[in-house]
């Protein structure tokens, strides 16, 4: 009997373009993260500070206010140790406590900002993370395909997938 003829392995091609249903979930997730962290989403944190005009509340123009949360710009001046963050100064030297009290003394540095906002935000954020994982998973065994076909029909499914 004559030996059979071997096939090459064909691999399946990766897809490359963009993951919409992915993509969105790795967004809410670390919108949640960072609110926990800073008390403020990825905009307000990462690029509201350096947009033109920008002001917090209670501060002057590039310097932080009394509303609570951090921005990537005071999180860098605690991190060197100069700012609102200066060796022995209470977190942002004005933070009001929920209810409008006194400045909170007991919440020092950086470190102890950052500990705020997760005794505050720590369990809705990760509420939010896990509900994203299950609306992920229910997304795309419900809407995916349908969506897929239409990215297919206008001729886009090179570049987005659902």
């Amino acid at each position: 009997m004559a030996p059979r003829r071997k096939r090459a392995v064909t691999r399946r091609r990766k897809f490359k373009g963009l993951r919409v249903i992915d993509t969105a979930t790795d967004l809410y997730t670390a919108n949640a993260v960072t609110t926990a962290f800073t008390g403020q989403g990825l905009f307000g944190t990462f690029l509201e500070p350096f947009m033109p005009g920008y002001q917090r509340i209670g501060g002057a123009p590039g310097v932080g206010g009394l509303d609570g949360a951090l921005d990537i710009k005071e999180i860098f001046d605690g991190l060197m140790g100069r700012g609102l963050f200066k060796s022995g100064t209470t977190y942002g030297k004005g933070y009001i406590v929920e209810g409008g009290g006194a400045p909170a003394t007991s919440i020092m540095g950086l470190g102890g900002a950052v500990q705020d906002h997760l005794m505050k935000g720590a369990v809705p954020a990760a509420i939010r993370v896990v509900g994203a994982g299950v609306v992920k998973k229910v997304m795309k065994k419900t809407i995916a395909r349908p969506l897929n076909k239409i990215t297919r029909q206008i001729g886009m499914s090179d570049l987005v997938r659902w």
